[in-house]
């Protein structure tokens, strides 16, 4: 978002992106603005920027600028890529970690977010860092071979469904590239 005001919510968001700009420009947000004598200050919650930040004035991880206020809860920033959370400061609620701890969903948990309904995060998807559980849908866990003979060989894997469209049909494919062989036996999912 490049400017919020008053009574703006920003929820449950995201973003990998490198942000590059003149004068206020934030991660996630580039100038959060709260006019005097109104009542209501813009708001960011549960979000976070793992993208760098580049500027000649006024730059932060999450956010660019914010002039008279706002509230920020629950909030992180990459401080292995930028070295403050907000332009004028890092208010309470807006908190750097480094790279690594975005791949813990412990991180985020204690923080208080959904990782039941809302969020995920694994080594598979969306380079191991958080995302939206309605973004990835079949998850497979990775698979144990069993009983490997010099004919056969049996294999098993969990299968979950992470908010995405439920699987019809299960399979697996040997090998790599052209000379993959198909597995001739599937079984239909639910």
């Amino acid at each position: 978002a490049g400017k919020i005001n008053e009574s703006s919510v920003v929820q449950n968001a995201y973003t990998q992106a490198t942000v590059k700009g003149n004068e206020s420009v934030g991660g996630l947000v580039g100038y959060s603005h709260h006019r005097p004598g109104t009542d209501n200050l813009p708001k960011i919650s549960n979000t976070y920027a793992l993208g760098s930040v580049e500027a000649n004035a006024l730059s932060g991880g999450l956010v660019g600028n914010h002039a008279a206020g706002g509230t920020y809860e629950h909030s992180f920033y990459s401080s292995d890529r930028t070295d403050q959370g907000h332009g004028n400061a890092t208010p309470e609620g807006i908190t750097g970690l480094p790279d690594a701890a975005f791949t813990n969903a412990q991180s985020f948990i204690d923080a208080g977010w959904d990782f039941e309904n809302t969020w995920g995060v694994d080594g598979l998807n969306n380079g191991g860092y958080p995302y939206f559980i309605w973004q990835y849908g079949l998850m497979v866990s990775k698979p144990q071979l069993n009983d490997v003979t010099t004919s056969n060989m049996r294999l098993g894997s969990i299968l979950s469904n992470d908010g995405g469209d439920p699987a019809t049909e299960v399979g697996f494919v040997w090998g790599a590239g052209a000379d993959a062989l198909p597995d001739l036996q599937s079984n239909d999912g639910q």
